[in-house]
């Protein structure tokens, strides 16, 4: 029997053995995003450990480094070693793709296997060193506050490393003899976050760290509290409401309206509502058209 005639039978066992599992025996079932770095390798082991839930590993090969199918090679034989399904797909997007490119395909895949398998879960190896950074890049690319309040668990999403720095990360991998694969792009500084990492991380304080995780804490709290309001909010379309509001609210209950867009995007996008003229039309980003009525505006998905 082949490998992929073997992990495709074992998948189909999985499956069936799920489908006969009663209610009160069965576990949550989550897909995990295993890369192959230390990150993700410690995020495995220990959700093995615990047996809390049924594992799906996922892998993708983005397909920007050459060497990038060994590491789903490791991965693979890393969950023949416990004994685990695992799922993959290779993007092939070269080179010289962006950060956000390869995040799109990379999630685009998640989703999908989630569906595919009716999983309760992704599960993903973000740790506490990972929301620093993200908080730095945002604040540098000029994010409103919720480019602060990042990284935060969902219904979708599980992140159970959140509270665990790279250190301790690495320190769990010695301790108990895991191997992992180390990314040579992490080491690449044409990468922003690379930049973050390497030279601004290391010269926090302990004081400016934890000043950051607190803000973290706090604008976490302000962003469930937001959008709890916001749920009990209609949808607003009336340019009056968007006139008078200050930016700030304006951009929230827009935000419900068309969905995420980028700070840049949002005021731009205020400013057409704010002062177009009936019949004209702006094109977002994430392909929804905003049409001016005479008080009103509509949204529209865009149709190519």
């Amino acid at each position: 029997m082949t490998e992929l005639a073997w992990h495709e039978l074992r998948n189909i066992s999985f499956c069936f053995n799920r489908e006969e599992a009663t209610l009160e025996e069965m576990k949550p079932l989550y897909i995990v995003a295993v890369s192959g770095g230390v990150d993700s390798v410690v995020l495995l082991d220990r959700l093995v450990r615990a047996d809390e839930a049924e594992i799906i590993v996922a892998h993708v090969d983005h397909g920007i480094r050459a060497e990038s199918r060994e590491d789903a090679v490791f991965v693979e034989r890393l969950t023949h070693h416990y004994g685990i399904p695992f799922v993959s797909t290779q993007l092939r997007l070269g080179p010289d793709a962006s950060e956000q490119t390869a995040r799109e395909g990379r999630w685009q895949f998640l989703r999908g296997v989630r569906d595919e398998y009716q999983a309760d879960k992704i599960v993903t190896a973000h740790h506490s060193d990972d929301v620093i950074e993200t908080m730095i890049i945002n604040i540098l690319r000029g994010t409103g506050w919720r480019g602060v309040a990042t990284l935060q668990e969902t219904d979708e999403i599980k992140r159970p490393l959140l509270a665990m720095r790279k250190q301790e990360i690495i320190a769990y991998a010695k301790e108990h003899g895991l191997q992992w694969h180390e990314d040579a792009t992490n080491q690449d500084r044409q990468y922003l976050r690379n930049r973050v990492r390497h030279d601004i991380v290391p010269r926090l304080s302990v004081e400016q760290r934890e000043a950051l995780e607190r803000l973290h804490t706090r604008q976490l709290k302000i962003r469930a509290d937001i959008e709890r309001i916001l749920h009990d909010i209609p949808a607003v379309t009336y340019r009056y409401i968007y006139i008078m509001q200050p930016d700030n609210v304006a951009r929230e209950l827009l935000r419900k309206m068309v969905g995420s867009l980028t700070q840049r995007e949002y005021d731009r996008t205020l400013l057409f509502i704010r002062t177009a003229r009936p019949y004209r039309q702006l094109r977002l980003s994430n392909g929804k058209i905003l049409k001016m009525r005479m008080k009103q505006f509509i949204v529209l998905e865009a149709q190519d």
